[in-house]
């Protein structure tokens, strides 16, 4: 088997492996294409007349034609019969025995639900809520997410202290390198200060905590920065909520989107 490349061709120019066995569910895959895109190329070998012979992806080809699109990211290899069988077993049978850690998976879909909903995930309201049900028994805690009906939030414990909240010992630092350069333009200056923040870590757990014990305005400040993250009918319960390092990054990557749209 050998790398020929990768190149952008007409969908109707791939042909089908034959006796593809994968059946697809055709639904989450549209839905895949439609939100997520082309993200990761089809596999065909270039057979030696020029035709491409599709080895992997043939649910990802039939999803985008059946959107409209006419052509596909393709990752061209040569095989011979022999290795293109053992891709296309292998690639519609490695996924066979594959399974989840699934407090994991609760906590990523809870980001993803909580960062704009499952579409394109591949998960639906219902298979979530059914493994959130499932894993609350086993772990007597409550995955955080807007899809389970929870108790409405109530005081549990004391109010933890404003500075347990973060901690700014890195953004610190950093800050204290900027003021000690000299001749930094103003607004230079400001910018890389303002950078520092970033590296501020947020104790989401004890914000949490923090967040029933707070007035009706802090709380609406905490909601509007992210701090919390409240379903419109419920709110957070049992008085701790699990963030993954997951939701940071979205957040952080959502920080510096805003920033790009306020230039």
């Amino acid at each position: 088997m050998r790398f020929v490349g990768v190149e952008e061709v007409p969908i109707d120019s791939l042909e089908d492996y034959p006796g593809n066995a994968r059946v697809h569910d055709d639904a989450a895959l549209d839905e895949s294409a439609k939100v997520n895109g082309q993200y990761r190329s089809v596999v065909a070998r270039v057979l030696p007349d020029g035709r491409r012979q599709l080895l992997a992806g043939h649910g990802t080809r039939a999803a985008f034609k059946r959107q409209g699109d006419t052509m596909l990211r393709v990752e061209l290899l040569e095989a011979d019969d022999a290795e293109a069988l053992r891709i296309n077993l292998a690639d519609n049978g490695s996924a066979r025995n594959a399974g989840y850690d699934e407090v994991l998976l609760a906590e990523l879909l809870a980001s993803a639900e909580a960062d704009g909903g499952l579409a394109g995930t591949g998960w639906d309201e219902a298979a979530y809520r059914e493994l959130v049900e499932r894993l609350e028994p086993a772990s007597g805690e409550n995955v955080y997410t807007g899809a389970v009906n929870i108790p409405q939030y109530q005081v549990v414990g004391p109010c933890p202290a404003v500075a347990d909240l973060r901690d700014e010992t890195r953004a610190d630092e950093i800050r204290l390198r900027v003021l000690a350069c000299e001749g930094l333009p103003e607004d230079l200056r400001d910018y890389l200060l303002a950078a520092a923040g970033r590296h501020t870590v947020f104790n989401y757990r004890r914000a949490a905590e923090f967040y029933p014990h707070a007035s009706a305005e802090v709380q609406a400040l905490m909601e509007d920065s992210a701090l919390v993250i409240i379903d419109v009918d419920d709110a957070i319960a049992r008085g701790f909520a699990r963030f993954t390092e997951t939701l940071t990054e979205i957040r952080e990557l959502d920080t510096a989107d805003g920033a790009d749209d306020d230039d």
